[in-house]
C-alpha cells in the first residue's frame, strides 16, 4: 500500500527530504509551505556545504545541480579586530583539509537562494502545496495516523514531519520546550555592485574570497561575507534585551543604517564604510535557538527535521548542514524499515538526538566566544 507523507515547510531540510523520497513509487508524498511563491522571501546569505551534507543532495538527485552552483574558491576567512588590524587570514588552498576532498573543494559556498531553487526545480509539479499555511497538527491516539488542518480543510497522512523552522507547529506534539532569545541580534544587510562600490571606496582590507569576521568581542561582531552575483552580505551581531529587534523607531533604512552606525561608532572608519555603502534592505532580527539535549519518546507518525528540531544560531555554521544530514538519515530509515515505521522513526531520532546535540553544544560555546573578550587569542590559538 502507498503511505502518504507530509512535509510541512519547503525549506531546505523539507525539500531535501521529499527529494529522496519521491524515488519510491510506494510513497505519496505532499508539501506544505505558506511562501506564496518560491521568491516570496529572501533566504538569506551564503553557507558551507559540509561533505555529509553535499552526500545527502545526492542521494536527493540534485548533486549536479549544486556542482553548477558551487563556489569553490570563496572559502577564504580572514579574523580582524575592530580597528580593522587583521590577525588571522587563512586562504582555502591552506586553511580547509579533509582526507574525502581536495583542500579547496570540502566545503564550497553556496547561495541559499540557489539552494532552494533547485531543490524546488527537481520536483514534480504539484508536490509542493505554495500559499498553504498549516494552521494545527493533531494525533488523537498513539500510533494513528496525524492531521493536518490548513485552508478549512483536514487530511491525514501516515507521517508528519515538520521541517517549518523555528516556531514548528510539529514540535509541541513531541515535546513542550520553546525556543529561547540566546541573548543576541543582529542586523543584517546587502552591499550589492560590490566591485563598483569597492573602486569608490577601498573595501580590499575588510573584503575576502569568503568570510571576514570582525571580532569586537563584548562590543559584538561583524560578519562580511561573500555570496554570488557581486553582492556582499553584512551582519552586526551585538548583545541586547530581546524586545529590542520588535522596538519602533528604528524600522526604516535610514534609521537602521544610523542605529548601526551609532552601534559600531568606536570602530574602524572602513567599517563605517561598508554599513554606509550597504542597500537600502536591512533588517534587524532576534537570535532564537532551543536548548541542546532535548529528547523525547518517538511517535511512529510524527518527527521533526532542520530548524523544527534542533534550532540553532549560526555561530558554527551547522544549521542548514545538519538540516540536510537529518534529512538524509531519516529518508534512509524510512526506507530500511518499510514495514515498521515506528522503528524507522527510533532509527533516526536516536540518531538525531546525539548529532544535534553536539552541533547545538558547539554553537552555544561559539557564541560565548565570539561575544566575550579573548576571542581574537582563542581562535588564534585554534588556527595555529
Amino acid at each position: 500500500m502507498t503511505k502518504k507523507l507530509a512535509i510541512i515547510g519547503a525549506g531546505p531540510a523539507g525539500l531535501c527530504l521529499a527529494n529522496t523520497l519521491i524515488q519510491h513509487t510506494d510513497l505519496d508524498v505532499q508539501v506544505f509551505e505558506r511562501d506564496a511563491h518560491i521568491n516570496a522571501k529572501p533566504q538569506g546569505g551564503s553557507l558551507d556545504v559540509h561533505v555529509e551534507a553535499q552526500e545527502a543532495l545526492r542521494a536527493a538527485g540534485v548533486y549536479e545541480q549544486f556542482a553548477l552552483h558551487a563556489r569553490c574558491g570563496d572559502q577564504e576567512d580572514v579574523i580582524l579586530d575592530k580597528h580593522a588590524s587583521k590577525h588571522v587570514h587563512m586562504r582555502a588552498e591552506s586553511g580547509y583539509k579533509n582526507e574525502n576532498e581536495n583542500n579547496n573543494k570540502n566545503k564550497p559556498e553556496i547561495d541559499r537562494t540557489a539552494l532552494r531553487h533547485f531543490l524546488c526545480d527537481a520536483l514534480p509539479e504539484g508536490v509542493i502545496r505554495w500559499d498553504t499555511k498549516v494552521d494545527k497538527v493533531e494525533q488523537a491516539t498513539q500510533g494513528s495516523p496525524a492531521t493536518i488542518h490548513f485552508d478549512g480543510n483536514k487530511h491525514s497522512f501516515d507521517l508528519v514531519v515538520g521541517a517549518d523552522g523555528a516556531w514548528s507547529k510539529v514540535r509541541p506534539l513531541l515535546h513542550t520546550i520553546p525556543p529561547f532569545y540566546s541573548g543576541v541580534s543582529c542586523y543584517e544587510g546587502n552591499l550589492r555592485d560590490a566591485s563598483v562600490k569597492q573602486a569608490q571606496e577601498d573595501f580590499s582590507d575588510v573584503f575576502c574570497n569568503g568570510t571576514t569576521f570582525i571580532l569586537a568581542e563584548t562590543d559584538g561582531l561583524m560578519v562580511i561575507q561573500k555570496n554570488s552575483g557581486d553582492c556582499y552580505k553584512v551582519y552586526v551581531y551585538k548583545s541586547k534585551p530581546e524586545a529590542w529587534a520588535r522596538e519602533a523607531g528604528i524600522e526604516e533604512p535610514s534609521a537602521l543604517r544610523a542605529a548601526m552606525l551609532d552601534d559600531i561608532k568606536d570602530w574602524s572608519p572602513k567599517l563605517h564604510g561598508v554599513v554606509r555603502a550597504l542597500n537600502i534592505d536591512i533588517f534587524k532580527r532576534a537570535m532564537y535557538m532551543l536548548p541542546s539535549g532535548i529528547m523525547w519518546e518517538s511517535k511512529p507518525s510524527i518527527t521533526v527535521v532542520g530548524d523544527a528540531a534542533s534550532l540553532q544560531t549560526p555561530f558554527a555554521g551547522q544549521g542548514v548542514n545538519l538540516a540536510l544530514i537529518q534529512a538524509h538519515k531519516l529518508a534512509q530509515s524510512l526506507v530500511s524499515h518499510k514495514e515498521n515505521q515506528l522503528l524507522a522513526v527510533q532509527d533516526y531520532e536516536k540518531w538525531m538526538h546525539d548529532e544535534a546535540n553536539s552541533k547545538m553544544t558547539l554553537t552555544w560555546t561559539n557564541l560565548q566566544m565570539f561575544m566575550n573578550k579573548g576571542a581574537i587569542a582563542k581562535l588564534k590559538q585554534f588556527v595555529a
